[in-house]
C-alpha cells in the first residue's frame, strides 16, 4: 500500500455553493489508499469557502486554498496543477461536477500497471439523470490506444476523452505545457498535446457526471468566443509538427480544416436551434472578416450540412410537440 502512487484530485471552484459539497465528498470517497484533494477556490462571492472549511475539518486528505486574488478558470487551473499538486497522477474535477465511481482511480492505477507507458488513463462520463449508469455501452477491460491515431480520427472517435473521466502523469502534463491556452476548450487542448506520441488507456465504466446547468461555459453564446475557440486545433496541430516532424504536414491540415468546418456548423446548428438568428448573423459576419472565411463558405453552403441542420430542427419540433388535450 505504501508504494502506491500519490494521486491528486484538482477542485478548481468559483460561487459553486449550491454544487462544491458534492464534489469533494465523491472525492474524498474514492477508496485509493494514497490520495490528496486540493480545492482551490477564486474568491467567491457565495458561501463556497465556508463550506469548504467545514468540510477540510472532516477529513485530512483534503486542502483548501484561497486565491488572494481572482485568478480565472485557467489561472486556477494552472495554479493547481503547476504549483499545488505533488501527486503523480492528478485529475481535475470542476467544482459543479461529481464522481459517480469510488473505486475508478483504483482502477486507473490498476490497469497504469498493465500498461506502464501509459500517460493518460480515462474513463466514461455517468448519464445525469442517472448517475450510476454511463451514457452509452463500451467494451468491457482496460485497453490501449495509440494517442496519435486517436487524435488524428478527432472527432470520429469513442470513446471520447473528458476531463472530469481523465487522470494523467502531472509532470509529463507540466512539460507540455498544460493549460496554456486560454480558450473554452483549454482542456480538450492540454489532453490532445499529451496524447500525441504517446499511448493512452481507456478503462470502461461511467467515473464522473459532466452537470449541465446555465452557467456552464459550453452554453457561451458570444460568436467571438466560440471563433476563438478555433485555436484548439490550430494550436494541437503546431504542436503535433513540432513534436512529431514525421507526420505528413497535409495530413495535419485536413484535420485541422475539417475541424473547424465541424466548429462552423456546430454554430449555426447551436444558434438556429436557440432560435438566436441575430446572434448566428453576427456569428457570420464575423467569420467572414476572420481568417477562417473560406472554411466558412465550405461549411456553411454544404448541402449534406444544410440538410443536417434540417433534420436537427424536425427533431427538436418533434421533441418539443405536445398533443392538444381537453
Amino acid at each position: 500500500m505504501n508504494a502506491a502512487p500519490l494521486v491528486t484530485i484538482m477542485i478548481p471552484t468559483c460561487n459553486q455553493e449550491a454544487y462544491i459539497r458534492e464534489a469533494v465528498e465523491s472525492a474524498l470517497a474514492q477508496d485509493y489508499p494514497n490520495l490528496e484533494v486540493i480545492a482551490a477556490d477564486d474568491c467567491s462571492a457565495d458561501s463556497t469557502p465556508a463550506i469548504l472549511k467545514e468540510l477540510q475539518k472532516t477529513d485530512t486528505r483534503l486542502t483548501v486554498v484561497e486565491n488572494r486574488t481572482k485568478l480565472g478558470r485557467l489561472g486556477n487551473y494552472r495554479n493547481l496543477l503547476y504549483r499545488l499538486a505533488s501527486g503523480d497522477w492528478v485529475i481535475n474535477l470542476d467544482g459543479d461536477d461529481f464522481f459517480t465511481d469510488r473505486s475508478f482511480v483504483s482502477r486507473f492505477l490498476h490497469a497504469a500497471q498493465v500498461y506502464p507507458e501509459a500517460v493518460l488513463i480515462f474513463g466514461d462520463l455517468a448519464n445525469e439523470e442517472n448517475p450510476h449508469r454511463r451514457k452509452s455501452p463500451r467494451a468491457s477491460g482496460p485497453h490501449a490506444l495509440d494517442g496519435t491515431g486517436y487524435v488524428l480520427k478527432w472527432p470520429g472517435v469513442f470513446p471520447r476523452i473528458q476531463h472530469a473521466a481523465c487522470l494523467y502523469r502531472r509532470k509529463e502534463a507540466v512539460a507540455r505545457g498544460f493549460y496554456s491556452l486560454d480558450i473554452l476548450s483549454s482542456d480538450y487542448e492540454s489532453l490532445f498535446k499529451l496524447a500525441l506520441g504517446s499511448q493512452i488507456v481507456y478503462v470502461p465504466g461511467a467515473v464522473a457526471v459532466w452537470r449541465k446547468h446555465s452557467n456552464n461555459l459550453s452554453a457561451e453564446k458570444d460568436p467571438a468566443v466560440l471563433i476563438a475557440n478555433f485555436k484548439l486545433f490550430e494550436s494541437t496541430a503546431d504542436f503535433a509538427q513540432r513534436l512529431l516532424p514525421g507526420l505528413p504536414r497535409e495530413k495535419l491540415e485536413r484535420w485541422k480544416r475539417r475541424n473547424i468546418r465541424r466548429k462552423i456548423y456546430t454554430g449555426f446548428l447551436f444558434y438556429k436551434l436557440a432560435g438566436e438568428y441575430g446572434m448566428m448573423r453576427l456569428f457570420q459576419a464575423k467569420l467572414k472578416e476572420s481568417p477562417y472565411r473560406r472554411d466558412y463558405f465550405r461549411a456553411r453552403f454544404s448541402p449534406v450540412n444544410r440538410i443536417k441542420i434540417r433534420i436537427h430542427r424536425l427533431l427538436r419540433q418533434i421533441e418539443n410537440f405536445r398533443p392538444f388535450r381537453r
